[in-house]
């Protein structure tokens, strides 16, 4: 019973993660209007040339979700900024998997897809605004 209960907290946990980085992609597809200028050592091929560790792979561990959030920026950041938002977030979420981390993951995706029908893909001109967070 206690195993059931602790599952459900994580679900829960899961659920409220799942509400804020949609609460996130909701506020990236609103800010894709308002692009950032500059250039020097912020142009978007900073990273081209210098290698970045991917994160490892994350199964939806409480404890570790803040390394991979902090793995997943830095990687977009320096090697995907030129992705559309929808590429960036389905690559993230190639690094979602196993255990509980499966039942959100599938969630996010659906969620996705439903609304990739009704809007085409937007291009990105700046690094996320979470990047700075």
């Amino acid at each position: 019973m206690s195993q059931q209960i602790n599952l459900q907290e994580i679900i829960r946990q899961q659920q409220e993660q799942l509400a804020a980085i949609q609460v996130q992609i909701q506020a990236l597809l609103a800010a894709q209007g308002g692009a950032r200028t500059g250039g020097g050592a912020t142009g978007s091929n900073m990273g081209s040339h210098v290698e970045v560790a991917k994160p490892a792979i994350f199964n939806g561990e409480t404890g570790k979700v803040g390394g991979f959030v902090t793995a997943c920026r830095l990687y977009l950041r320096m090697k995907m900024r030129e992705a559309t938002v929808e590429e960036q977030v389905f690559w993230v979420l190639s690094h979602v998997q196993g255990e509980t981390a499966d039942i959100w993951k599938e969630n996010v995706m659906e969620e996705l897809e439903a609304v990739s029908y009704a809007s085409p893909p937007v291009r990105k001109t700046t690094s996320p605004r979470w990047c700075y967070l």
